[in-house]
């Protein structure tokens, strides 16, 4: 099935290998993502069937760059689907990897440049949260602030964390092989993994 860029429900799991790299999109947002562990069967908050799969990506606190976990999932579905159609699936089968990577790397790169406090005018849509936990759009214009570190002081509650870079490969490694005997539980912790949102990477 994988030599025809096919894949079924029942055998995602042949599909996933630690340590690839694997596209999501998130926010609207084309992603990259590398996976920490090969998935599990498993359930969302609703009782749904799904496949989850826990992955690493790169942020920054305000102070240093680091890593973040992130929960994903792909429902179940019947029948055979192409591979680079699923909400998840390893970079290779991307049809545009090239142009994507290109596009990702020139984005990281602006990032980078903004790290700090810095003073910028935007005009666009932004979001934010409401009273109920969910996500509200709303339009900017004007000047605004980028500021990590400030809103970990001044929201503790939404706070970005991360795991230093500088976590020696083979310690990651056996931590993960430890979360692994973990994950059916941590894959069912709803509240980080319905929508993508990430987890503590303290």
């Amino acid at each position: 099935m994988k030599s025809k860029g096919v894949m079924t429900y029942d055998y995602l799991w042949t599909l996933f290998e630690p340590g690839q790299l694997v596209y999501n999109r998130q926010e609207g947002q084309d992603r990259a993502f590398k996976l920490i562990s090969g998935g599990r069967y498993g359930q969302d908050h609703d009782g749904n069937n799904c496949f989850w799969l826990l992955m690493h990506y790169i942020d920054y606190d305000g102070t240093r760059y680091g890593t973040q976990r992130l929960n994903v999932k792909i429902r179940q579905f019947t029948g055979t689907r192409a591979i680079n159609s699923l909400s998840c699936f390893p970079l290779d089968y991307h049809k545009d990897r090239k142009e994507l990577e290109d596009r990702l790397i020139e984005r990281a790169t602006k990032i980078e440049a903004l790290a700090g406090t810095h003073y910028k005018a935007y005009e666009g849509i932004g979001w934010r949260l409401n009273n109920m936990g969910g996500k509200d759009k709303f339009t900017v214009k004007g000047r605004v602030v980028i500021d990590t570190y400030g809103w970990n002081r001044f929201n503790p509650n939404m706070a970005v964390y991360v795991t230093s870079l500088q976590v020696k490969e083979s310690n990651t490694a056996r931590t993960e092989d430890s979360e692994s005997e973990n994950l059916h539980s941590e894959y069912r912790n709803d509240d980080d993994m319905e929508d993508g949102m990430p987890v503590d990477g303290s």
